[in-house]
């Protein structure tokens, strides 16, 4: 373990414990102190279990959470008198114990294991919910040295990373030490409950008064052009009727006695039926405007394809 020169922090900011280069010079320190006065080394490395699954399921701030949990839990166990604690990176913590009892590290992984099942933490998900996150474990794997066979760190990791993959393999939430399992807890899977429910804000606008003024003229504007397309029509061809015919005249018809005959535009001709009479020249109907010059068509029984309007 090379602690690269550019290494710019000494601590994790997230869990306000030392990083991973900065345990390792603390780890050093614990090392040599430990060959001198005789005692047992042992390291302890601490993954949290289904910690991906937190993060797909409520989101990275809630891992985040969580670690930072984890975090305190070591400081709460781990004594600086007599070990170092760091983040190794990830979801992994790394513990360096100087004891005189043999049972002294397992008494530590076993009450790590406890305290972080009891460990409960408010989290804010990505649906904006507040849930509780309980029921959250972590597998650790240990390796222990007398005082006549201390090694380098790396070897320690090596050991420890070692006894780690056997207690995922065999179930988590457990301690390991190489094949031997020196202490196990209850199965358990991250909960979480529901505290408090995420309602989103309406997206409602507050206009200004110009943007108020521009709405209220499309909305005129609209209903306008709703009567001069479909109400007028309509009045005028009761209030409008043709001199000789019994009906009226619209804007896309006549009616004569009760029947409707299409209006004729440019480029059609509408033949009016036999029996109205209407205009100068028997069997012809020429419609004009005032201020529009309209004509009979050319054959009796017909009307005139020029465009008028009434």
């Amino acid at each position: 373990m090379i602690r690269p020169p550019t290494a710019p922090t000494t601590v994790d900011k997230l869990t306000g414990l030392p990083d991973r280069w900065a345990w390792e010079t603390h780890a050093a320190h614990l090392l040599n102190n430990a060959r001198n006065t005789g005692d047992h080394v042992a390291l302890l490395l601490v993954d949290l279990d289904h910690f991906k699954a937190i993060n797909d399921t409520w989101g990275h701030l809630a891992g985040d959470a969580v670690l930072a949990g984890v975090a305190r839990v070591l400081r709460t166990v781990v004594s600086f008198g007599n070990g170092v604690i760091g983040r190794y990176g990830g979801d992994e913590f790394l513990v360096m114990l100087a004891h005189g009892d043999i049972q002294r590290p397992i008494q530590v992984a076993e009450s790590l294991l406890r305290h972080i099942a009891d460990l409960a933490v408010t989290v804010t998900a990505t649906s904006g919910n507040q849930v509780l996150l309980t029921d959250i474990s972590a597998s650790i794997g240990l390796t222990t040295t007398p005082p006549d066979k201390l090694g380098c760190i790396g070897r320690l990791v090596l050991a420890a990373d070692a006894a780690l993959l056997h207690a995922k393999q065999n179930g988590r939430n457990q301690v390991r030490a190489g094949d031997e399992r020196l202490a196990i807890a209850q199965q358990s899977v991250p909960q979480a409950q529901l505290i408090q429910q995420h309602f989103p804000e309406s997206p409602v606008q507050a206009l200004d008064h110009n943007a108020c003024l521009q709405h209220l003229r499309n909305f005129f504007h609209m209903v306008a052009c709703f009567c001069r397309c479909f109400l007028d029509p309509l009045v005028r061809v009761v209030q409008a009727p043709v001199p000789g015919v019994s009906g009226g005249l619209g804007r896309r018809g006549l009616t004569v006695s009760g029947e409707f005959w299409p209006r004729p535009w440019m480029g059609e001709t509408s033949r009016v039926p036999s029996g109205v009479r209407s205009g100068e020249r028997g069997g012809e109907l020429a419609f004009c405007s005032p201020g529009v010059h309209g004509s009979a068509s050319d054959k009796a029984g017909s009307v005139s394809s020029r465009p008028f309007f009434v």
